[in-house]
């Protein structure tokens, strides 16, 4: 769903890369052959071409109600200056996610 909202009216909301397993360029063989035999058992392979790339995808995932992975700034999460395990916390600002906002005021979001 996501997917179709993004190539018919823009990235933002819609994503066209939501769901993809794996990716490869058009022109790199060897990686075809590689991943065509790594997923020669899924079944329902969806392979999506934007420009000179092909995004591997499961044709039931793009089914599901929420498939969304958010990504954030290196300079957001502050390095902790000791060895093992860290406990890494920060504030995502609303603007983050004005796309999902459905024209709400930054401000209200904020509250």
């Amino acid at each position: 769903m996501w997917v179709k909202y993004a190539i018919e009216k823009g990235e933002g909301r819609g994503d066209m890369l939501e769901g993809t397993m794996a990716t490869f360029n058009v022109f790199d063989v060897e990686h075809v052959m590689k991943l065509n035999k790594k997923y020669e058992n899924y079944s329902h392979l969806i392979r999506l071409r934007i420009g000179e790339h092909i995004y591997l995808k499961k044709a039931r995932d793009m089914e599901l109600p929420c498939f969304c992975f958010y990504i954030l700034k290196q300079s957001m999460l502050p390095c902790q200056n000791k060895e093992g395990k860290c406990e890494l916390t920060t504030t995502i600002p609303s603007a983050y996610f004005r796309d999902f906002m459905d024209n709400l005021d930054a401000h209200d979001v904020e509250k």
